[in-house]
């Protein structure tokens, strides 16, 4: 029997919560010796982690760091921001078959040591325009992003994203062509649940953080009739957010804050409700051409989407016809559309997601990416 190949998945992310990556790393160890290096843990108990320590906290260090930005001293904030030298001495004397470099954050350590190994590079978002609507991070971090990008992305095997318009973004901007692979979580067996005459049912899912605008959701509760509940389940990014969520949500007798749960669990929470709700401006380019995992979550609970006119999603929503799709990014233009359905075209939109829950299932992104893995393997 041969031996097993040796794959390292990098991610400075809490990987245990961070669906995509966990994904990967759920999918490639049945296949290979997987090690694994971010924040937190692996996740699963037969994956070696290790951990990737963040130490550039404290407004002297902060301070450190910016100077080294604006100066483009760009290694100097990366060694100032993660302990990257315990990494690679950790690492340094192993080798590997394939590396997954999870965001822009891990190339310039996964390519601070011979570790005799292809890179593919996830690039999940696009990293030169990761958070545009704010000048702060326009002022110190964009340079730097696109240092990444400009530096690291010609030496990688492969690279992937999660979305079409992201990857014209990366192809354009830095001559590579991602593939895509979606957010797509694994494919679960359920049944739609039954619609109540004169109740609709609304939930979102997602993090408390002000970029995202949450109290939107709560503006449009305020327009909708008396058939609308709406549950928010949010993960406490933003606490101090958080709580002016929940102070705004306790004057709304139909608008619940939830307490977040399980990654796992999350889309049998949501098939228990009738429409899966993303009310999300193009505040960015991400935002812009963002295909989350919550969409595809929806989908998996059998639930009917409302979205806003978001290119990627709206793509996806009418080719399975999946629910509605506001007329433009206003609160009253959503909930006029929303108060438009009723028990039979909520019963519809769910049955729709229930015959493409299989096709917007993880199974083809696995696919694609054990291609992916053996053909980079195959020609280094």
């Amino acid at each position: 029997m041969s031996e097993r190949k040796r794959v390292l998945i990098v991610s400075f992310s809490d990987i245990k919560r961070d669906p995509r990556v966990f994904r990967q790393v759920k999918h490639l160890s049945s296949n290979y010796d997987v090690i694994t290096a971010g924040l937190g843990d692996s996740g699963l108990a037969n994956v070696p982690h290790v951990p990737v320590r963040e130490i550039g906290k404290g407004m002297a260090k902060k301070a450190r760091r910016a100077l080294h930005l604006k100066t483009r001293e760009f290694i100097a904030y990366y060694e100032a921001t993660f302990d990257a030298g315990a990494v690679r001495e950790r690492l340094e004397q192993e080798r590997f078959d394939l590396v997954l470099a999870n965001d822009s954050d891990s190339l310039p350590l996964v390519f601070s040591w011979d570790h005799g190994a292809p890179v593919i590079h996830d690039a999940h978002e696009y990293a030169p325009r990761q958070i545009e609507d704010r000048w702060q991070w326009k002022f110190l971090m964009q340079e730097y992003m696109e240092w990444i990008c400009a530096t690291y992305l010609p030496k990688c095997a492969a690279v992937t994203t999660v979305s079409q318009g992201i990857a014209e973004a990366y192809s354009s901007g830095f001559g590579v062509k991602p593939l895509v692979i979606t957010n797509a979580p694994d494919y679960v067996e359920l049944e739609p649940s039954p619609v109540s005459d004169g109740r609709i049912r609304l939930v979102h899912t997602g993090n408390a953080n002000p970029s995202r605008r949450v109290e939107r959701y709560l503006e449009l509760m305020d327009i909708l009739d008396e058939r609308f509940s709406l549950d928010l389940y949010l993960m406490p990014r933003d606490p101090r957010y958080l709580e002016t969520i929940k102070d705004q949500a306790r004057l709304r007798p139909r608008t619940r804050v939830m307490e977040p749960v399980p990654m796992q669990d999350l889309v049998k929470v949501c098939n228990g409700y009738d429409v899966g709700i993303f009310f999300q401006e193009p505040l960015n380019f991400n935002l812009e051409h963002s295909l989350p995992n919550k969409f595809f979550e929806f989908v998996q609970a059998r639930l009917a989407i409302a979205i806003t006119p978001l290119p990627e999603m709206s793509a996806y929503v009418r080719e399975f016809d999946l629910g509605i799709i506001g007329a433009d990014f206003s609160v009253p233009g959503m909930a006029k559309q929303l108060m438009g359905l009723d028990r039979a075209g909520i019963e519809h939109y769910k049955k729709q997601a229930s015959k493409a829950a299989r096709a917007l299932s993880s199974e083809a992104n696995m696919r694609l990416l054990d291609s992916l893995v053996a053909e980079s393997m195959a020609r280094a």
